[in-house]
C-alpha cells in the first residue's frame, strides 16, 4: 500500500527574502522543514504527501515547491492563491505550468478570505479555474455548503474540502458535517478526512472520530477520501494519526483502506518522478 498524507504544511525560519506574516502565529515552536518532515514520514512509513503554503507563509509557496523539486517522486504541491492580486488572472493561467503544482488552496476560515465567496470576490475566478482545470482545495470549517451552488454551475472544477469542513477546535467539531455531506451529489468534490486527531476530543484511538468519518465514508465512498494528518496542528504522535485508521477504525475495508490511504491522492494530484 502506498500511504500518502494529504495535507502538511512546511516553512522555515523566517527570512529577509521570505518574511513570515507577522500577523500569524506557527504552529510549532520550531519550523517544520523539510528535512524534519522526510524524518517523520520515514518513520512511519509513508512514501508521499501534498504540502500545502501554511498562512505564516503569505502566498510564498516557494518552499513547498522547493521540497517538491527536490524529492519530485514523494511531494506536490497544493499552493496558496491571492485571487485579489492585480495579477491573479495571469496568475492562474500559468498555475500549472510549474509541474510540481497539483492545484491552489483557497484558505477561507478568517477574514478577508471569509467572505470571498459571499462578496463575489471569486466571481470570475471559478469560470477560469474550470476552463484551465486547476483543481481547488478549500479550507471553510463549518460552512461546507458554500461549495454546492459553485459545483452545481462549475461542475467541471474538481474540489477537495479541507477536514470536512469540520471545526477542529470547537466544542462540537462535527456538527457542521451535515453541510459537508450534502456535497456528495457532485461527482468532482472529494473530502479529505484529515486532522481528525486535531478534532477528536478523546486520546486514542480517537473513537469519537467513528461515527462522523462513517457518514463521510456513506455519502462519498472511499474513492472520493483522501487521508492526512495536517501534521503541524496536531498534538499527538505522528504515528498514531496513522494507526488511527489502518488499526483502530473497524468498517474499512482492505481495499476502501487503499483507497482512502493512498490511490484517491495518487489518482487526483499530479507525481512527478525522479
Amino acid at each position: 500500500m502506498i500511504i500518502v498524507d494529504a495535507q502538511i504544511h512546511l516553512w522555515e525560519p523566517s527570512r529577509p527574502d521570505r518574511p513570515w506574516d507577522t500577523t500569524k502565529k506557527p504552529h510549532l515552536p520550531e519550523p517544520l522543514t523539510l528535512e524534519r518532515c522526510v524524518a517523520t514520514l520515514d518513520e512511519a512509513g509513508v512514501q508521499k504527501a501534498v504540502l500545502v503554503t501554511p498562512v505564516l507563509l503569505g502566498y510564498n509557496n516557494d518552499y513547498q515547491l522547493e521540497a517538491a523539486r527536490r524529492y519530485p517522486d514523494r511531494f506536490t504541491v497544493m499552493g496558496r492563491f491571492d485571487a485579489t492580486a492585480p495579477d491573479a488572472s495571469e496568475q492562474l493561467d500559468r498555475w500549472l505550468d510549474e509541474p510540481a503544482m497539483s492545484g491552489l488552496r483557497l484558505s477561507m476560515h478568517e477574514e478577508p478570505w471569509y467572505s470571498w465567496i459571499d462578496n463575489g470576490t471569486l466571481d470570475w475566478f471559478w469560470p477560469r479555474a474550470e476552463a484551465l482545470n486547476v483543481p481547488v482545495k478549500v479550507y471553510l470549517p463549518g460552512r461546507g455548503d458554500l461549495v454546492a451552488p459553485i459545483a452545481e454551475r462549475y461542475p467541471g472544477i474538481t474540489f477537495f474540502v479541507d477536514h470536512m469542513a469540520t471545526k477542529a477546535e470547537e466544542a462540537e467539531p462535527f456538527a457542521p458535517l451535515y453541510k459537508t455531506l450534502g456535497l456528495a451529489k457532485y461527482p468532482k468534490v472529494y473530502v479529505n478526512v484529515t486532522a481528525l486527531p486535531v478534532a477528536s476530543k478523546e486520546p486514542y484511538p480517537f473513537k469519537d472520530t467513528y461515527e462522523p468519518l462513517r457518514r463521510v465514508y456513506d455519502a462519498f465512498g472511499p474513492q472520493r477520501m483522501l487521508w492526512g494528518t495536517d501534521y503541524s496542528r496536531m498534538r499527538v504522535p505522528y504515528r498514531q494519526a496513522v494507526d488511527h485508521f489502518l488499526e483502530a477504525v473497524d468498517f474499512l475495508s482492505a481495499d476502501d483502506l487503499e483507497w482512502i490511504m493512498g490511490k484517491t491522492a495518487l489518482a487526483t494530484h499530479r507525481w512527478q518522478t525522479k
